[in-house]
């Protein structure tokens, strides 16, 4: 089946419709009629086959041609060679005229008998080496071009430079029966190719403080071919387009060449494309520019100080380094706890906005040893990290919460009151302690008149303590400590009540009993009427008088 067979209409065309065609009533196929009227049979304007043509051909050659199939007569043309034989005859002289950097153009001679089109294809010249069978490589010709039977010349076009090609063309005829001839050829057309354009954006990145990368984009008109870049760099130049001394040369295939160098310094860079084309070597003009060698580390934050300080925290400020950077991290450790975990809000680097001078680490231990190390980074690539300033910041003992309006109440013969108002922050646990100022020996035997429990832990939530005593007028001092439990247990200093009387029948070491002795608020003991004593404070206490 010919190549046009998937265009082929099933309609007959009738001699009224070549009538109209002569006679111009149909406008748009006329110009085409006159043109090819010489291949047109005169037996109502039939083909070889038995059809009428229909021509409609590109303005620009190769021509492209489609057609209506004939009706199946086969009525021979008066105007056309009769076949003597099935096989039909190929072109002769078969030339090459010119090829391109992307196209070629044959000519031939027609055959000296009746054919309806022909059938030209490239494509890949097999005997070549290193050919592949890429459809892309064949352009405008790749799947077979249809030409009418008056061309004898073809142009084709985007056909992929470098490579090895193959020109056919074969004359057919509809039939019936349908016939192609066996083609004639002409292999071994290599496309050439052109010149690539220069490297492009050539730039500098560092590696290390002793090794530069010089990179660079690749030709825009690159082709896909084995292309190796010489690069020459070179220390001491007054211009780049001047004398250069000094030069390094080396060559590559990849975009990019490492080189040894020191930071800061100024060179100029050469690159040249060679790009291997067949037997051919394509090269490309020159592209230099002048590149600086990083300064490889970034620059570090100068004048780091303590803001503040707390149990639980403290803040750092820096003055920002003038030379560009992209962020700062942040590593926070203690040589006194072993778990990056603990180490708070700052732990396992925190990173920081580039924009940023001052610090908050929270969440810390009191009384604690940290060691903060402030970074700048450079993202890359390569990615950098400066070297580092630290500050050694130890956090404030932490303070436990007092209780407030300590008193001591309901004074009895037998026994007495302790009670307090809780703090409002959190605690774990009270302790008392009462010390009873009348006890003593008497002989060999102590003799204790109060007893309260002392230092035995009190439930946070409870705020009163009762205490017992003997029958005997005594002095006593009540304190009252917060206590919070952790890796460090804190105490509070206290609130204490100085000089407590406590009335009795019985006289003990303090002698007279007929008043009761309430402190004041510088701690000294002053007469008062027995029963509900607040006595004078110290530490957070607030001194007063009972009712």
């Amino acid at each position: 089946m010919s190549p046009l067979s998937s265009f082929r209409s099933t309609a007959n065309v009738s001699s009224a419709a070549v009538s109209r065609l002569k006679t111009g009533s149909i406008p748009h196929l006329l110009a085409s009629y006159r043109e090819f009227a010489p291949f047109i049979p005169q037996d109502e304007g039939e083909s070889p086959s038995g059809g009428l043509w229909l021509v409609m051909e590109n303005e620009k050659p190769p021509p492209y041609v489609q057609y209506l199939p004939g009706d199946g007569t086969g009525k021979p043309s008066s105007s056309a060679e009769p076949l003597t034989k099935l096989d039909l005859p190929d072109v002769r002289n078969l030339v090459l005229l010119s090829s391109t950097d992307n196209s070629i153009t044959v000519t031939w001679e027609r055959p000296e008998v009746r054919f309806d089109y022909y059938w030209v294809s490239i494509s890949a010249d097999s005997r070549e080496k290193n050919t592949t069978m890429k459809q892309h490589y064949m352009g405008s010709c790749s799947n077979g071009t249809i030409i009418h039977a008056s061309q004898n010349r073809v142009t084709c076009t985007n056909v992929d430079a470098c490579t090895n090609v193959k020109f056919t063309v074969r004359t057919h005829i509809n039939g019936p029966p349908e016939r192609t001839s066996e083609g004639a050829t002409i292999g071994g057309i290599f496309i050439a190719g052109k010149d690539p354009d220069a490297p492009r954006n050539i730039t500098a990145i560092g590696i290390s403080p002793t090794l530069t990368r010089v990179q660079w984009a690749p030709p825009s008109n690159l082709t896909e071919t084995q292309t190796v870049y010489a690069v020459r760099v070179c220390p001491n130049f007054t211009s780049c387009d001047g004398e250069l001394y000094g030069c390094k040369e080396n060559q590559t295939s990849h975009t990019w060449l490492d080189f040894e160098s020191t930071v800061d310094t100024t060179h100029c860079v050469v690159v040249v494309a060679n790009a291997q084309c067949g037997p051919r070597m394509l090269r490309s003009p020159k592209a230099m520019s002048v590149v600086r060698t990083p300064s490889f580390a970034p620059p570090d934050v100068t004048n780091l100080t303590i803001i503040n300080v707390g149990a639980e925290f403290f803040t750092v400020g820096w003055t920002r380094p003038e030379a560009a950077f992209d962020y700062y991290s942040v590593e926070l450790k203690s040589p006194e706890i072993q778990k990056l975990s603990s180490i708070g809000s700052c732990a396992n680097g925190a990173i920081i906005h580039r924009d940023r001078t001052e610090l908050t680490c929270t969440e810390l231990e009191p009384w604690i040893i940290y060691e903060l190390r402030l970074h700048t980074h450079i993202t890359g690539p390569p990615a950098r990290t400066s070297s580092g300033r630290t500050a050694v910041i130890v956090t404030n003992k932490k303070v436990a919460p007092e209780v407030s309006n300590l008193k001591v109440e309901n004074i009895r013969g037998t026994s007495f009151v302790v009670t307090w108002e809780r703090p409002k922050e959190s605690i774990e646990y009270y302790t008392v302690e009462v010390t009873d100022h009348g006890s003593g020996h008497i002989g060999d035997r102590f003799h204790s008149i109060v007893s309260c429990n002392n230092g035995a832990a009190i439930n946070p939530r409870q705020t009163s303590l009762t205490c017992t005593k003997s029958d005997t007028c005594t002095s006593v001092s009540v304190r009252v400590k917060t206590h919070t439990r952790g890796p460090t247990e804190i105490e509070s200093p206290g609130v204490t009540l100085e000089n407590v009387l406590l009335p009795g029948t019985v006289s003990g070491f303090m002698g007279d009993c007929g008043h009761s002795l309430v402190g004041d608020e510088a701690g000294n003991g002053v007469l008062g009427s027995a029963g509900r004593v607040q006595a004078g404070l110290s530490g957070r206490g607030e001194p007063g008088l009972g009712d």
